[in-house]
């Protein structure tokens, strides 16, 4: 049985010591590189199963190497911050990263926020092909299509997206929601997900501003739906 890769980019060295504590050997293979250019390397020779970037690489700018990570793998990304960077955190989110932590994470909030992103994901078994007449979701090979053209989605957004379709017309919870993504009990991932859900209305739908797929449900989460013209949309959950 092959054991998950952990590649960690450009944090001190004795965040690697750290992880191997909490993580069994056995179980986990963490990978340090200290740049940028080895980071993107790597994954270009060896696909990791999980990234945890240093947002403030030397000698690179960590917001590019997370973006071009994300271009060129679905592998999940975790970004770190030694501070509580709010623009710096947020605009990784949206160029790719799946997910931040702080250096003041306890121990244990590390171990389940890597191990959330290692898992296959919400669901068992393969699903079917949801498809209507612009979108289109194959769970099995994780493509989506809009409007004929082929769109990437971070691991984070595709499960999010599966979760919504999988309880299609039904309202979604944000603690469920929570659970899905990031696989914890905790209202300081309500940010967070509003800003996945942004994300993936600009690259569903045809006017983020006036969704037609993922409605907010006030006070309760959000629902999906197809737009009332596409009636004849072929999809099972």
């Amino acid at each position: 049985m092959t054991i998950p890769t952990i590649l960690v980019v450009g944090i001190k060295r004795s965040f690697g010591c750290v992880l191997r504590t909490i993580l069994p050997p056995q179980q986990f293979d963490v990978i340090e590189t200290r740049t940028g250019e080895e980071a993107l390397d790597f994954v270009r020779n060896t696909r990791p199963d999980l990234i945890i970037l240093d947002i403030s690489l030397r000698g690179a700018n960590g917001l590019e190497v997370c973006q071009k990570i994300h271009l060129s793998c679905s592998t999940p990304i975790i970004v770190f911050s030694e501070r509580n960077s709010g623009r710096g955190k947020f605009l990784a989110l949206d160029l790719g990263a799946d997910d931040r932590f702080l250096s003041v994470f306890g121990l244990k909030e590390l171990q389940a926020l890597i191990c959330t992103h290692l898992r296959s994901g919400p669901f068992n078994g393969e699903m079917p092909v949801f498809t209507n007449a612009e979108l289109t979701v194959d769970f099995e090979r994780r493509h989506v299509t809009v409007r004929g053209r082929r769109i990437y989605l971070t691991p984070k957004q595709f499960d999010l997206l599966r979760y919504l379709i999988a309880n299609k017309g039904r309202p979604v919870t944000h603690q469920n929601l929570f659970e899905v993504g990031w696989g914890l009990d905790s209202r300081e991932h309500a940010e967070n997900l509003r800003v996945v859900i942004n994300q993936l209305r600009k690259k569903i739908e045809a006017d983020p501003a006036s969704p037609q797929y993922i409605l907010t449900e006030p006070g309760v989460g959000y629902r999906f739906q197809s737009p009332p013209e596409h009636k004849g949309e072929n999809a099972c959950a």
